[in-house]
């Protein structure tokens, strides 16, 4: 068996506000840069106007698994870094008829893509809903603050347009001084949470920012780390930590939603049949993020049932979970 030992791995002391989101809804550090690279935080990618350092990644599959979103859709082909305007360009200027129909296939790919992308996004939006109000009221009320350069508009779309068709002065975040954001600014605020852009009103005018970072530590007191929980072996050798188990880290990704603790679901039950809180009238029951437990009394009893029926069948678990040291009736 490969030996695998613990890297040590800091946590950055600024982040992007999207991080800062990350965060608050998935739970993933924003963690400094490996390999002694320049971290990018505090003046931006040389890859774009204003743009985000590219090595934070979007959401990933385990962060979906995680909290029960689909997977995030994802095109891939020759061209799935062009949009599909610049598709649209090239089919115009292709004379090839073989490479213009490679295009087309291309272009129709795209617009399918982000079709699905979009309605992922909606989603994706919806579950972020609570975490982004809540990072909000925290900038609003001062609970932590946050830093930000200031766009040449007073909008990020003029901005942008604008950047788009200068060479010098604003064409580079760099060149801009970072400053600190007015807490008024939030409470008017527009935000593009995926690109840490905002614009809004302070003190009477017009502002937008970008790149807007906040300090990890503030960050930390407001959204903090949660209790611990031990997970695989460790041993030390020498001046390293060695996995000494690895059964739960090598397991896969799971599709779909996290399991759910039955044991739990079980023992909540019990209590209901206990305390004659189960409904009277025949429908199905749900519990906790919305699972039937009409499936898991298929798989307990051996067939399905509703209602009153139901009562019964939690009975029969009742019984499992006193027979087992839980609760007796």
């Amino acid at each position: 068996m490969p030996v695998t030992v613990l890297v040590p791995h800091e946590v950055a002391e600024r982040c992007y506000l999207s991080e800062a989101l990350l965060w608050a809804a998935f739970s993933r550090l924003p963690l400094e840069l490996l390999n002694n690279q320049p971290d990018t935080r505090e003046e931006g990618s040389d890859f774009g106007y204003f743009a985000q350092s590219p090595e934070i990644e979007p959401v990933t599959l385990e962060e979906c698994n995680r909290v029960g979103l689909p997977p995030r859709p994802v095109w891939k082909s020759a061209y799935s870094h062009l949009s599909q305007k610049h598709l649209r360009s090239k089919i115009a200027l292709e004379r090839s008829e073989e490479k213009k129909n490679e295009l087309r296939k291309a272009f129709f790919e795209a617009e399918e893509f982000q079709s699905r992308l979009t309605e992922w996004e909606g989603k994706l939006g919806q579950f972020t809903e609570q975490f982004r109000f809540k990072l909000l009221q925290a900038l609003q009320k001062e609970r932590f603050g946050a830093t930000g350069k200031r766009l040449p508009c007073s909008t990020i779309e003029a901005s942008l347009n604008l950047m788009d068709k200068e060479t010098e002065g604003y064409s580079q975040a760099q060149y801009v001084d970072r400053e600190p954001i007015p807490p008024d600014f939030w409470s008017s605020a527009e935000i593009d949470w995926g690109d840490s852009l905002a614009e809004g009103v302070t003190k009477g005018c017009a502002v937008a920012y970008g790149l807007i970072l906040v300090e990890v530590a503030q960050l930390l007191k407001e959204f903090p780390l949660p209790n611990g929980e031990e997970y695989g072996g460790v041993s030390k050798a020498g001046d390293y930590l060695v996995l000494t188990s690895q059964d739960e880290i090598r397991g896969g990704p799971k599709q779909g939603r996290p399991s759910f603790n039955w044991v739990e679901f079980h023992l909540e039950m019990a209590r209901r049949v206990r305390d004659g809180l189960l409904p009277s009238k025949k429908r199905r029951m749900h519990f906790g993020y919305g699972k039937v437990v009409c499936g898991q009394m298929e798989t307990e009893c051996g067939q399905k049932h509703s209602g009153a029926k139901d009562q019964a069948v939690l009975r029969q678990i009742c019984t499992k979970v006193g027979n087992s040291g839980g609760l007796t009736f």
